[in-house]
C-alpha cells in the first residue's frame, strides 16, 4: 500500500470518527450519496458538465417538491392557503 493510499484511508477514518463525535452523520451521508450520484451520472453521460447539470436539476426538483409538499403541516406556518 502506498503512502498516499494510507493517508487517504486515514483522512477518511478521521472524518467518519469526527462526524460521529460531532453528531454530523446525516450531512456526511448526504455528501457521500451526492458523490455517488455524481459519479453514476458521469458514468452514464461521459461528460462532466452534463452530469453536473443533471445533478443540479435533480436536487432542485427534490427541493421544490419538499417545499411544495411541506408548508401546511409545520407549526410555525400561520395559515395555509
Amino acid at each position: 500500500m502506498s503512502a498516499s493510499t494510507r493517508i487517504s484511508y486515514g483522512v477518511l477514518a478521521f472524518t467518519i470518527i469526527l462526524a460521529g463525535f460531532l453528531h454530523l452523520g446525516a450531512p456526511l451521508l448526504v455528501v457521500l450519496f451526492s458523490y455517488f450520484a455524481l459519479r453514476q451520472l458521469y458514468y452514464l453521460t461521459k461528460r462532466k458538465w452534463l452530469a453536473l447539470v443533471l445533478f443540479i436539476v435533480v436536487v432542485t426538483g427534490i427541493a421544490a417538491a419538499a417545499v411544495y409538499l411541506y408548508p401546511c403541516h409545520h407549526p410555525c406556518v400561520a395559515r395555509c392557503g
